[in-house]
């Protein structure tokens, strides 16, 4: 804070003395992420969680807690639930966003930071609620952001463009009400094979994906990025369309 020649004469101040201070203009920008729960079998599988290199930074950088819950649990926890990759993390996944759970990571718990972050929404609905969550996670991991808007391969000719400035829309939105400068491309094809694609051309990424509705994630592609032989950080955001329309 600074103050005007004339300010400081007509109201010093000195060291010890008692001042109120106020703002005249305050930007403040969504933190949606709050806390993070691991969800774990065990205590020791729970701080292999809290120590992994991504989880650490985060809850560092964004000064939050960590809690643990063991299972089985009777709901999702409070703040986002973390689970491990690996063999039944994708049940554990399902179960957790038919339980509650708005945000959900799932983390190879070895994993170094990611340096690329693919952000996907499945739906419109999604979309503000994913950029901010997505916004929220890169202010704290130096990742360069891509968005990827991905329509069906036999998409006509006439309706590319439209899809091309509803990409646009989609960078000025995250860079305004998020403070995310991020990468857009526009593809034409299957999601799934898109995205698995894309997260391939970096060794170190990771995956942003909301929807709605989390039953249009295929389980079987969901197994192939955090059971497989080499998974994927993955972030889930779970949104409605009181999400996107409290955005606009």
């Amino acid at each position: 804070m600074s103050r005007t020649l004339p300010e400081q004469r007509e109201y010093p101040v000195a060291p010890g003395a008692r001042v109120a201070v106020g703002a005249r203009r305050i930007h403040v920008l969504p933190t949606p992420i709050s806390s993070f729960t691991t969800v774990a079998a065990d205590a020791a599988a729970a701080q292999r969680l809290r120590e992994s290199p991504l989880l650490s930074t985060l809850a560092g950088r964004m000064q939050t807690r960590v809690a643990t819950q063991l299972l089985p649990g009777a709901s999702a926890p409070l703040g986002m639930p973390v689970i491990a990759t690996g063999p039944g993390s994708t049940e554990a996944a399902e179960w957790l966003l038919q339980h509650g759970a708005a945000q959900l990571l799932c983390l190879p718990p070895a994993a170094a930071l990611p340096t690329r972050v693919v952000i996907h929404s499945f739906d419109e609905d999604s979309r503000h609620a994913t950029l901010a969550v997505a916004a929220s996670l890169l202010r704290h991991l130096p990742a360069e952001a891509v968005y990827l808007g991905i329509h069906p391969g036999a998409t006509a000719e006439t309706d590319r463009a439209d899809f091309m400035r509803q990409l646009l829309d989609t960078r000025s939105l995250a860079l305004a009400a998020h403070g995310l400068d991020m990468r857009t491309e526009l593809r034409f094809g299957d999601p799934d094979t898109e995205l698995r694609q894309e997260l391939s051309s970096a060794e170190s990424s990771m995956l942003v994906l909301g929807t709605s509705d989390p039953g249009r994630i295929h389980r079987d592609w969901l197994a192939s990025l955090i059971e497989g032989p080499q998974p994927r950080p993955v972030m889930i955001v779970r949104a409605t369309g009181g999400d996107e329309a409290a955005g606009r």
